[in-house]
């Protein structure tokens, strides 16, 4: 009984460590894809721009603009 219990519980630390590392793949191939974008990457940088610059709103400010 007890190495089926430590055979489950090495079983679901597996899973559970396979199904992270899936998570990280996942995020490596987004992040892939957009820094092979040029468009998103302008995007991004004219959004930071923008940041630096001033040029938003606060979401509070969104809010009250929009009625919320």
């Amino acid at each position: 009984m007890d190495s089926i219990i430590k055979d489950k519980n090495a079983l679901n630390i597996l899973l559970g460590t396979l199904e992270k590392l899936d998570d990280e793949i996942e995020s490596a191939i987004d992040t892939l894809e957009i820094m092979n974008d040029p468009e998103t990457l302008n995007n991004i940088e004219e959004g930071l721009r923008d940041i630096k610059e001033g040029r938003f709103i606060t979401f509070e400010d969104f809010l009250s603009k929009h009625g919320c």
